[in-house]
């Protein structure tokens, strides 16, 4: 993911961006998304899942101002 400052992130994150933002590999994040077991509340829309992104940044101890 590129950095960039954390007020400049969008509301949502996409699977990819948060499981990068975690840091933690692609089929493991995949796996936490479905079974439940991501860090934070994340919702599937069609074949997509979107992530919130501020209760991931309080999640990273990174809070938006």
């Amino acid at each position: 993911m590129k950095v960039q400052k954390v007020t400049d992130l969008p509301p949502t994150l996409t699977a990819e961006q948060a499981i990068e933002l975690i840091g933690c590999g692609r089929t493991a994040g995949y796996e936490a998304l479905k079974n439940g077991t991501f860090p934070v509340e994340a919702r599937k829309v069609g074949a997509r899942w979107f992530i919130p992104t501020a209760p991931l940044l309080k999640w990273l101890g990174q809070e938006e101002d």
